[in-house]
């Protein structure tokens, strides 16, 4: 019930900055798979359960909560968005040329298309397609770009020093995270013209960022700190946070992180603050994505999970067996559209699921 009530609390009014304190002994409820209970005896008692092993020998004919191939052999990838009508992702390193850049294939299945070629390869990163807009980043040369999704030319920013590790984005604002080390890094704000509309400064070297409600979010894993500011606003100061904090996600009720290390994925929920762990004794989680049907993430031994976010049970397995292990530390391997969630592999595919 603690859930449901926080996550009833939605964010209203100008937030500055807020802060999650970092704790050995939880209070909240843990929830974890009743990975021992029989799946008869699980549904009787209203639990979602882990669905079966599923073939991971190429693609897949979808059938329900079966996994679709929408590409594969397509190199190293960075980064994954979708819309309604094509999947957006980023190339670090193709098979064969090894040239990099920004693909999409249709949602519905159909030939890879090549939108942007070039890059700094290894560190092509994260791409967020948002009507009207394709947004990505290259943090080795520093550069944001920005096309529309119509098409036509790409407009570009650098921004130099320090890296650029993150990237979210809403209909008409983009923010980015820079890393500074140690304590340095800010999370810069862009209007839809890649001008510049606000910096908050504070998060000390941070990993990752995203939009929700009013605000901005970011985790600093090696301060151990997870923060919230406003979009646009006065600068934001130091606060305590969470050991190993990395991928993070965010709606109008509040934000959602993983701590690989640990095996946790966390949230922050309602104007009060409500501190929950939403899944433990995970294997290493990393990127995820949240929308009304429930919270999604990866695991390092090859699964996708969902913890749905309005009922009391606990997280299921929807595939499995695929390899999840990147290389890149900042790689966004998952998205949501209303009807799909689509995630990326280690190998070089584009994989997709009906919610």
């Amino acid at each position: 019930m603690l859930f449901r009530r926080a996550r009833a609390l939605a964010v209203s009014g100008a937030v500055s900055v807020a802060a999650v304190a970092c704790s050995s002994a939880y209070g909240d409820a843990t929830t974890t798979p009743p990975e021992e209970a029989g799946a008869e005896a699980a549904a009787d008692a209203g639990v979602e359960v882990d669905a079966p092993a599923l073939p991971t020998d190429g693609a897949v004919a979808e059938a329900g909560s079966a996994a679709f191939t929408l590409g594969s052999g397509l190199g190293e990838l960075g980064g994954v968005s979708a819309t309604e009508t094509h999947v957006y992702f980023t190339v670090r390193k193709a098979p064969g040329i090894g040239a990099p850049g920004v693909k999409r294939v249709p949602i519905g299945g159909g030939p890879v298309e090549t939108i942007v070629s070039g890059g700094s390869g290894s560190t092509l990163g994260p791409v967020v397609a948002l009507e009207p807009w394709l947004t990505w980043v290259d943090p080795g040369v520093g550069g944001l770009y920005r096309k529309r999704l119509a098409g036509g030319s790409t407009s570009s920013r650098l921004l130099q020093n320090p890296p650029l590790v993150a990237l979210a984005a809403v209909t008409d604002l983009v923010a980015v995270a820079s890393a500074g080390g140690g304590a340095g890094g800010s999370v810069q704000t862009y209007d839809g013209a890649l001008a510049s509309a606000g910096t908050i400064t504070g998060p000390s070297d941070p990993f990752d960022i995203a939009f929700g409600g009013i605000s901005v979010w970011w985790t600093a894993p090696s301060a151990q700190q997870v923060g919230r500011g406003a979009l646009v606003g006065p600068q934001a100061a130091p606060f305590d946070g969470e050991t190993d904090c990395q991928f993070i996600a965010a709606d109008a009720n509040g934000a959602y992180w993983t701590r690989p290390s640990a095996g946790l994925v966390r949230a922050f929920v309602g104007q009060t603050g409500t501190l929950l762990t939403l899944a433990a004794m995970e294997n290493a989680p990393s990127s995820l994505a949240v929308d009304d049907s429930g919270l999604y993430w990866l695991t390092g031994d090859g699964k996708l999970r969902r913890k749905r976010l309005d009922q009391e049970l606990p997280p299921a397995t929807l595939d499995q067996g695929f390899p999840s292990a990147f290389a890149g530390t900042h790689i966004r391997a998952i998205a949501l559209t209303s009807s799909y969630v689509v995630w990326l592999t280690t190998d070089g595919s584009v994989l997709r699921m009906i919610k």
